[in-house]
């Protein structure tokens, strides 16, 4: 695994202790076992700024929150929050979108390309087995 995923597993492992029980809990096993095996054991708890984390220790730590540790109410406010923007986003393509054609002109564009197909010989069994003498004869001398 990519070092720096190890150190987004440890991070994401920091944060999680700092968690109380009832959170805790409510992430399965199976996925705190992962995170524990694959977590970078040389990355030192006390080097991780709370105010400088990876990226993707951001993106881990929200998919537990959504997927885990939410309540209903709020698993519910941020799937509509999420179709909203995602909806805003949409739109705003939409309206901005600009096509450039500039791809196809007449001195980069082929109309036709001929292709042909080249056959593949296969080399004969006596030929194989001389070459196979030859090859073994000099790994000799």
């Amino acid at each position: 695994m990519n070092p720096k995923y190890k150190e987004t597993l440890a991070e994401v492992d920091y944060m999680i202790r700092g968690l109380e029980n009832e959170y805790k809990e409510k992430i399965p096993k199976k996925l705190l076992s992962f995170i524990q095996k694959n977590k970078a054991n040389w990355y030192d708890d006390s080097k991780i700024d709370i105010e400088n984390l990876n990226q993707e220790t951001y993106a881990i730590m929200s998919f537990l929150y959504r997927k885990f540790l939410a309540t209903d109410d709020e698993k519910l406010e941020l799937e509509t929050e999420y179709l909203r923007k995602l909806s805003a986003e949409k739109q705003d393509n939409i309206e901005n979108r600009k096509i450039d054609y500039g791809f196809v002109t007449s001195t980069n564009y082929k109309s036709k390309e001929y292709v042909t197909i080249i056959p593949y010989e296969e080399k004969k069994w006596y030929t194989k087995l001389l070459e196979k003498i030859i090859k073994r004869y000099k790994k000799m001398n």
